[in-house]
């Protein structure tokens, strides 16, 4: 909880965006954070050390339909690891966010990090404007989402022509995509509001 924390507040610029005040962080670590995160990339490798589920079906089993392939011995036997220490390793991450929860002070710094970009309202003449904001950073979710995701993306510069029929399509269209493979996802929710207090005095 504690290693998580204090990388989100050192990394709030890689992901703020005032327009927004839920976020979605992918936090797929590697050894690069070893020396700052080892008990989370721990918990990692531990889920990444779990075996995919066909490693327990059978060959002879490889084109049988998946009623028959749940109702092999071996196969449940196999399954029944695969779930217990996934549900050891969840209990584990879903301790890490009540704890996380309860670490005020750390969340009342990330506040403090993320409110700025949502307190400034321009510059006038090298100065920053400014309006004073009061709330809280709510962990919302933390867990480990075991499996991958593609994201397809259309190149925005696409050229876009108009058939005899009036509708359009897109010509040249260059489709780009990663994968957002198996990771830790915390979810973050900031609350504010303007701070009567400072309003008061105006």
């Amino acid at each position: 909880a504690d290693e998580i924390l204090t990388w989100v507040i050192a990394n709030v610029e890689s992901f703020i965006d005032n327009h927004r005040k839920m976020f979605k962080l992918d936090l797929m670590l590697d050894e690069s954070v070893a020396g700052l995160m080892p008990e989370t990339i721990r918990l990692q490798k531990l889920y990444q050390g779990i075996p995919a589920d066909d490693v327990f079906i059978p060959k002879e089993l490889s084109s049988a339909s998946e009623k028959q392939i749940l109702k092999n011995p071996q196969v449940k036997a196999g399954f029944t690891k695969i779930k217990k220490c996934r549900d050891a390793l969840d209990k584990v991450t879903k301790n890490a966010m009540e704890n996380m929860r309860s670490r005020q002070e750390q969340l009342d710094t990330l506040f403090k990090r993320m409110i700025y970009y949502y307190e400034v309202m321009g510059f006038k003449d090298g100065e920053t404007l400014e309006k004073e904001l009061a709330g809280a950073v709510a962990i919302v979710d933390f867990e480990y989402e075991n499996f991958s995701v593609n994201v397809s993306i259309n190149d925005p510069t696409a050229i876009r022509s108009t058939t005899d029929r009036g509708s359009s399509q897109d010509e040249n269209v260059e489709k780009r995509g990663y994968i957002i493979p198996a990771a830790f996802a915390l979810w973050l929710e900031i609350s504010f509001k303007e701070n009567n207090s400072m309003m008061s005095l105006f």
